[in-house]
């Protein structure tokens, strides 16, 4: 027979539970944020050590908020015999609040031509601006090995037959980035350069949209059909 689960015992899982809940939403914030952030490679995020900082900070800062809350015994309102109620909300507003607290500024100082947010926001800011180097220069060297994707197609076929194939393919791709797409491609057919240069920035343009495989895909069917 096993022993009984004493009322301690209970309350000690639930709570262990609870704090488990809060550092869980919390990571979910900060990975929905990175991802909407970094959508050309969002697998791969979870191989910077900066990404971790990040989330790791907003777990101590949720969890900060989620033991502020039970100190002060905070209930919403709700009677205090309503407990499940109360921890899922509590959960949820320290989840909420530590977003907006990382994310806040205390004061603004000027320094020079320059206002600097000064508070926990300027803190979050850097580690993202740190971040937002790092994904850049990892990611600018698989772009490297895609900017050619279009070397020794004809320019102007190129430039009317692949945009609206990533277009095609990609289903998320709303009217406003198409039509940004579609003004950024007309800066580089009136531009001077090169034709093989022109294909190059072609190439960065819609892999800003699509990405590198999706690219190759397309600039193997566009030859596929030539030949």
């Amino acid at each position: 027979m096993t022993a009984p689960v004493s009322a301690g015992d209970s309350h000690a899982l639930d709570l262990f539970l609870a704090w488990l809940a809060v550092v869980l939403f919390s990571i979910l914030v900060a990975v929905c944020e990175l991802i909407s952030r970094f959508r050309d490679a969002p697998i791969r995020l979870a191989t910077s050590p900066l990404v971790w900082l990040y989330c790791a900070v907003n777990a101590l800062a949720a969890a900060m908020a989620f033991e502020l809350i039970r100190v002060f015994g905070w209930t919403a309102g709700l009677p205090v015999t309503e407990t499940s109620k109360i921890v899922w909300i509590q959960i949820a507003s320290a989840g909420f609040s530590a977003m907006v607290l990382l994310r806040s500024s205390l004061l603004t100082v000027r320094i020079g031509n320059q206002d600097v947010d000064v508070g926990p926001g300027a803190v979050l800011q850097q580690l993202l601006t740190a971040l937002d180097r790092e994904i850049d220069r990892r990611e600018g060297q698989l772009r490297l090995l895609s900017v050619d994707a279009f070397q020794g197609l004809d320019f102007a076929q190129t430039s009317a037959a692949a945009p609206a194939l990533c277009a095609g393919v990609l289903q998320s791709l709303t009217a406003d980035q198409q039509a940004q797409l579609k003004r950024s491609i007309d800066v580089i057919i009136g531009g001077t350069a090169s034709s093989e240069t022109k294909l190059r920035l072609l190439a960065l343009e819609l892999m800003n949209v699509c990405g590198p495989d999706i690219l190759n895909a397309v600039a193997k069917k566009l030859r596929d059909q030539s030949g």
